[in-house]
């Protein structure tokens, strides 16, 4: 038994705001959504990147005992999978950058020459964003910032860097359906907080679905410790066609509540 003290957790955690988003997420799985990003402040020479949603499907390696910050803003209820489950499917810790950074100055190098070289061109496929760095941009992520949370900006400012983001974007080929059934690497902020067209784009990318088993599931998170036997209910009334009665066992054991985490770890 290892007892020495880390600075992150071998789980990975996806934190919701309600009990229905996490039995939506035991029933079916991850499904990416796009997340808007806010890019202005690294990014003011390219207005075409300042702001615009991402999909994908975030995690954090935050220990439960430094969990109670990122609860404020994600909410109160979570799933715990194991980092070896993460890996294997290509979860990745982002890469966070700011303003000043080398990290940044190069990427916008690229972004500015790639984009010059589109806008010097009339055909309709130099309007989409260079497939070449569209897909490393979905791992970028500003130190500092602001968070779209409900349809706006927070308040203050966030330390992004604080929230050891681990993030799974889907690897989305080239297709030849229309367009309007195509999924997209990028969403424009004037496109995303359209509630019709979030949603049907939201809807197109659940064919990229993150998948996990029982095996995997370390933490079954809930607010409230008298929520705990309703959990352990409908995980049962969830999984029992597709688990085996000793994963369901398992499974009941391992539901844990943030009053619990807030007073104890």
């Amino acid at each position: 038994m290892n007892y020495e003290q880390v600075l992150s957790a071998n789980t990975l955690f996806h934190f919701t705001k309600n009990v229905d988003n996490l039995e939506s997420i035991l029933r079916n799985e991850f499904y990416p959504r796009y997340c808007l990003e806010d890019w202005t402040v690294v990014f003011p020479e390219v207005p075409e990147i300042q702001e615009i949603a991402i999909p994908m499907v975030s995690f954090c390696d935050i220990p439960l005992s430094q969990i109670k910050n990122h609860v404020k803003h994600y909410g109160p209820y979570a799933l715990g999978l194991t980092k070896d489950w993460g890996i294997k499917k290509g979860i990745c810790p982002v890469l966070y950058t700011h303003k000043k950074a080398k990290s940044a100055a190069h990427f916008k190098e690229i972004i500015i020459n790639t984009l010059g070289g589109m806008r010097k061109h009339s055909k309709p496929e130099f309007k989409n964003i260079s497939d070449d760095w569209s897909k490393f941009m979905q791992f970028l992520k500003i130190y500092k910032g602001r968070l779209w949370r409900d349809g706006k900006y927070v308040k203050n400012k966030i330390t992004f860097y604080d929230e050891r983001e681990w993030r799974f974007c889907p690897n989305i080929p080239i297709s030849n359906k229309p367009i309007n059934n195509r999924p997209k690497k990028f969403l424009r902020k004037d496109l995303f907080i359209q509630p019709d067209v979030i949603k049907r784009e939201n809807i197109i990318l659940e064919e990229y679905k993150l998948s996990f088993e029982p095996k995997d599931i370390k933490y079954i998170i809930v607010e409230r410790e008298d929520e705990i036997l309703e959990m352990a209910n409908k995980v049962v009334e969830i999984k029992q066609s597709k688990y085996l009665p000793e994963d369901l066992n398992v499974l009941t054991t391992r539901i844990i509540s943030m009053e619990h985490i807030a007073e104890d770890f």
